[in-house]
């Protein structure tokens, strides 16, 4: 699975151990036991940005790239005209 160009703050709660990858990846005991696949295998991250914990929003904002990323998120313009979103 490869993760690129991508921007995150890596908050993992203080239940979770963190591991060696970025995310919080929950143990087996933390979710159904029956439907956990295991860690995950053969992870690529590459040119991501790790925003900081302290003001990951304003990190983001400051950034274009990122700031570019929330501008384009969510509905599309049609679909927000007929939602009532601007």
């Amino acid at each position: 699975m490869r993760y690129r160009g991508n921007f995150w703050d890596d908050a993992v709660p203080e239940w979770l151990e963190r591991r060696e990858y970025p995310g919080a990846w929950p143990p087996a005991d933390a979710v159904n036991p029956e439907e956990w696949c295991g860690d995950p295998h053969r992870l690529d991250f590459t040119d991501n940005t790790l925003l900081p914990l302290r003001d990951p929003g304003a990190a983001c904002e400051a950034d274009a790239a990122c700031a570019a990323v929330l501008a384009n998120a969510g509905p599309r313009p049609p679909y927000r005209q007929r939602l009532g979103m601007p």
